[in-house]
């Protein structure tokens, strides 16, 4: 799928930010999942079924393939790192349950329509502007079965580093070097309304919304999410 930003432009913002990802996991390899997600599996419904698939958008880790393996799922992923790829396949590569992983920007990977249980997109869905935002929700509708759902978190405008490098369209920034560990990543900060209008537009039900500040640093970094959970119609 080609997205609304012209091709080459998205290609020199995707190389970014895969710079900017390669660097991090260079340094931090996560081992444990995230509690938001946990709760969000947690409460899906899945004695009835058979044969789950579960998508991880933007792995890192590889945590949340683990996660999604313990919860049943037959687990997929797509990473820009191929590093990361190569992590995952050594660590779950010999589970029944390791499914497909693909490298590069998932909206470009083939993957198959109406497939997924459950797509997790963690981290990931900020890092490009508004626009291309909507682009990858709704691919990411049409990657789920109907009753499919999806968790997915965004960054609020009251993280410490909003606004801290050039402002490249509404409310997205390439950060400098004052965001320290965030500097030449894209981010893209976003309010409430704008998140319910992102979901609601793409197709989704939005289910719950929560928000999370956590300050770090000895209290001097805010950081701050909306944690969405969503589901495609039945």
């Amino acid at each position: 799928m080609s997205g609304s930003l012209e091709q080459g432009k998205l290609t020199a913002i995707n190389e970014k930010n895969k710079d900017f990802a390669t660097k991090q996991l260079s340094k931090n390899i996560l081992r444990y999942p995230d509690e938001h997600i946990v709760r969000f599996l947690s409460k899906i419904k899945t004695e009835e079924k058979v044969n789950l698939e579960g998508l991880d958008i933007g792995f890192g880790s590889g945590q949340h393939l683990k996660l999604l393996m313990d919860f049943g799922y037959r687990a997929s992923g797509v990473e820009f790192v191929p590093e990361a790829c190569d992590r995952v396949r050594q660590f779950y590569g010999d589970s029944q349950l390791f499914g497909d992983i693909f490298i590069g920007d998932f909206r470009n990977t083939n993957l198959p329509a109406n497939k997924f249980d459950v797509v997790i997109c963690w981290g990931v869905v900020f890092l490009r502007s508004l626009e291309e935002m909507q682009t990858d929700l709704k691919y990411i509708f049409e990657l789920l079965r109907p009753g499919g759902q999806l968790c997915v978190n965004f960054r609020t405008k009251e993280n410490w580093f909003y606004g801290l490098g050039t402002q490249l369209d509404e409310d997205y920034f390439l950060l400098d070097e004052r965001a320290d560990v965030y500097a030449g990543c894209h981010y893209t900060f976003v309010d409430e309304s704008v998140v319910r209008n992102l979901i609601t537009k793409a197709g989704f039900e939005l289910e719950n919304i929560e928000l999370y500040n956590w300050w770090k640093n000895n209290m001097k970094e805010k950081h701050s999410w909306l944690i969405v959970g969503c589901k495609r119609p039945n």
